[in-house]
């Protein structure tokens, strides 16, 4: 605490004072002035550092990824469904930023787009002309339907680009944003004990370590995240659709060749939050470009941590090794494949048919092909066939019933050797036949036509 001297008394001899000493008097005073200024200066500066630009955090992906769940979880909240009302194209909320003693500092933006590529065209209210160089991209994918992955992130990475093009972006301002992509990619530095990949300083872009072919092949001048949720979900895989270690090198291994690509970088996220604080951090020092200490991580099968410009092809390759029955340069969809379809779809209850309806139905369609074959086949007519579908005097076997209709034959002048009926194979079957689901019938109560008949 400074104080400066107040003079009290009569002017005289205030002036008197002031007149003895002049020099000292004047020195002093501006020593104090300096202090304050100084005091002041740091101040305004340290608030100035502390006022961070505007930024933007984009999240794609499908319906149902986590995408929610994941800007939830990076709030350091648990998410509710009622959150998230139904047919909301474009969502807004924000990411609290904080320093190294936790003091909050700043809010990122964070918009997330609806699953569906129909909203696309809201993308322009987030990512136009005049924010392009503030914009961080994180595409969201899920390890609970793995066979989509990949169709995924090539669909959000098309609907990027073709957004992109329709921003009439300067050639200069594209260039600059893709050239800033490819220099943190060549300059990752993760920690002194490692090879570094930057010679120092403000190092010309020619002097940067040469990237390997296939490395940023589509460079869409956006700094990228590539992050696959509910991890967690690789025992339920195992269990019901029989994976193993390979499918999910093969998975790691898909997404890596991808992130490569696209200059991305790729994060596993799931319930225990393993990496959670990593993404955090690491969305800041995309967006704010703060340091960031983390290393990478693939040791474990659900935290895999891998910044952008860390890995390579040939660090990818190594999950060859684990691929017994797959082969690495297989189609993706060539074995992480999707569930069959069921074929009740709608979760409606099938109701079974009454058995009395079918054996009537089934009766009924007995006496249709009869029907159908009488005449020249020499078979018996419809009538001979009602006198021994339903006797109305029998309740017994289909053996009673069947002596019944020799009788009826003998009455008629003919023996049961000389029927056409008796000699013909297909129709005695069909008598037997119709005589049992008739006698079914009448275990029960049967309805008034059959004894009408």
């Amino acid at each position: 605490v400074f104080f400066f001297p107040l003079f009290f008394g009569s002017p005289t001899g205030a002036e008197r004072g002031f007149k003895k000493m002049p020099a000292a008097t004047s020195e002093k005073e501006g020593e104090h002035q300096d202090l304050w200024q100084s005091i002041l200066q740091d101040v305004a500066l340290q608030t100035t550092n502390r006022r961070l630009p505007t930024k933007t955090l984009l999240v794609l992906g499908d319906e149902g990824a986590g995408k929610s769940t994941l800007i939830a979880r990076l709030q350091g909240r648990k998410y509710h469904q009622e959150e998230h009302p139904q047919g909301t194209g474009l969502e807004f909320t924000y990411l609290d930023v904080k320093d190294e003693d936790s003091d909050p500092i700043g809010r990122l933006g964070v918009y997330s787009l609806d699953g569906h590529t129909d909203h696309k065209n809201l993308l322009s209210f987030v990512l136009n002309k005049d924010t392009a160089a503030d914009v961080t991209v994180m595409l969201v994918v899920d390890m609970a339907r793995p066979w989509l992955m990949m169709e995924s992130l090539e669909k959000w990475v098309q609907v990027l680009q073709e957004h992109i093009q329709s921003l009439g972006l300067e050639q200069d301002q594209l260039k600059n944003m893709q050239a800033a992509v490819k220099k943190h990619f060549q300059s990752y530095d993760e920690s002194s004990d490692e090879e570094k990949r930057e010679k120092g300083g403000e190092e010309a872009e020619e002097d940067l370590i040469e990237l390997e072919q296939g490395v940023l092949d589509v460079n869409l001048g956006l700094p990228l995240i590539t992050v696959c949720t509910k991890c967690d979900a690789s025992s339920t895989l195992e269990k019901d659709r029989d994976y193993r270690n390979e499918h999910f090198d093969f998975i790691q291994l898909n997404l890596r060749r991808f992130a490569l690509k696209h200059g991305s970088a790729l994060f596993y996220s799931g319930k225990e939050g393993k990496t959670k604080e990593a993404l955090y951090k690491y969305i800041l020092h995309r967006a704010y470009d703060m340091p960031w200490t983390g290393k990478h991580s693939i040791a474990e099968r659900d935290a895999v941590v891998i910044p952008a410009g860390w890995d390579t092809f040939t660090l990818a390759s190594a999950l060859n090794d684990g691929l017994k029955n797959i082969d690495a340069g297989d189609n993706f969809t060539d074995h992480i494949l999707p569930p069959l379809a069921r074929k009740n779809t709608t979760g409606k209850e099938i109701e079974v048919e009454d058995e009395q309806e079918f054996l009537r139905r089934q009766q009924t369609l007995l006496s249709q092909n009869k029907e159908d074959g009488s005449g020249p086949g020499g078979r018996r007519p419809p009538s001979t066939i009602a006198n021994t579908a339903a006797p109305s005097t029998s309740r017994g076997s289909p053996g009673v019933t069947r002596s019944n209709s020799v009788r009826s034959a003998a009455a008629t002048g003919a023996t049961p050797a000389a029927t056409p009926a008796r000699g013909a194979g297909g129709q005695q079957n069909s008598d037997v036949l119709a005589n049992f689901f008739n006698s079914l019938l009448n275990k029960k109560a049967p309805k008034k036509e059959d004894e009408e008949k």
